[in-house]
């Protein structure tokens, strides 16, 4: 009997020692506003590890709480967004992107930036 308890908590041991890998993922949002006049310049990019990632990504611009215009975006692997807006002079905007990967949700604010 004590034979089998050693074995039996020397088996669990051996378990118990091998180690479990959990694969690292590294997922990346990145978004810019900038000006050029009374055109805004947006861009969102969703970097991924893998070609084969799952990618949905919404871009909005706002004009303090107002919402100018927005865009989406899918595909697989790494994604890039750039596209324009007008906008007003001396009026603050804020780029907003929410992006899913793979099921997992990621967003990124710029921050507020007038337009000059």
């Amino acid at each position: 009997m004590k034979k089998r308890i050693f074995s039996f908590f020397l088996v669990l041991a051996l378990v118990l020692a091998i180690p479990v890998y959990a694969e690292a993922r590294t997922s990346t949002l990145v978004v810019d506003l900038s000006f050029n006049g009374t055109t805004a310049s947006c861009s969102a990019t969703a970097f991924t590890d893998r070609t084969t990632d799952k990618v949905s990504m919404t871009i909005e611009l706002y004009q303090g709480n107002t919402k100018v215009t927005s865009w989406e975006k899918s595909g697989s692997g790494s994604l890039s967004f750039r596209d324009t807006a007008k906008v007003t002079k001396g009026k603050t905007y804020t780029l907003k992107a929410y992006a899913t990967i793979n099921g997992v949700e990621y967003s990124k604010t710029s921050g507020a930036k007038t337009c000059n």
